[in-house]
């Protein structure tokens, strides 16, 4: 009972510390939640110790070997477990369909955190048998990630707004990435708030 009381203090001071850096620093989109918050089958950024952490709160870049690693189990993971089904678009004697927009964020540096790869799933309706096709209206908007590090948790419903034409549609998402870190061998989780606006064609290709 004393050794679970004193790792439970070890993690308290984690959070807290963390907590006071991000506040120094105002990092306000980034935070930290209990360990119970993440899913059971995520995986964990390692960092060896909370200097090594808060240099990642501060410049989203991982250590070298951390950066290879995450690659590594990234392409096995895809490799090995199919990507959820996303729906199949079909433009044959139908006013409605259905179609998945897919990105992956990126940060632009080497060794910067990278989060997975982004789904915007959503169905539309446009004329039939129409060339080149576009809009009318869309509906039944989701977002998610195919990620075994992260995982999107929308805080609002999505905004779309059709162009004059219906050629395309924006379609902005907001929530946060949810991710796994281990400090020193103590597991925490690690939210970083996002924005994501896309420019989505009826095909479900972008511009």
């Amino acid at each position: 009972m004393a050794e679970e009381s004193k790792d439970l203090m070890t993690v308290k001071d984690l959070e807290y510390a963390v907590i006071n850096t991000l506040e120094k620093h105002n990092k306000e989109h980034i935070g930290i939640v209990d360990r119970k918050e993440l899913p059971d089958d995520i995986e964990f950024l390692e960092f060896e110790t909370l200097e090594e952490f808060k240099r990642f709160l501060l410049t989203s870049e991982l250590p070298q070997e951390t950066a290879k690693v995450v690659n590594e189990k990234r392409e096995d993971f895809h490799q090995k477990k199919p990507s959820k089904t996303s729906p199949d678009f079909n433009i044959n004697n139908s006013y409605n369909h259905a179609a998945s927009h897919q990105w992956v964020p990126d940060r632009g540096c080497t060794y910067c955190w990278q989060p997975g790869l982004m789904h915007i799933d959503y169905s539309f309706t446009a004329p039939q048998r129409t060339n080149p096709l576009y809009f009318t209206d869309i509906t039944q908007i989701t977002s998610w990630e195919d990620d075994i590090f992260s995982t999107w948790v929308n805080t609002i419903d999505p905004i779309y707004n059709i162009s004059t034409y219906g050629g395309f549609t924006d379609v902005t998402i907001t929530g946060y990435h949810l991710i796994g870190v281990s400090v020193g061998g103590f597991e925490v989780g690690y939210t970083e708030s996002n924005q994501y606006s896309q420019q989505i064609l009826p095909e479900g290709q972008t511009y």
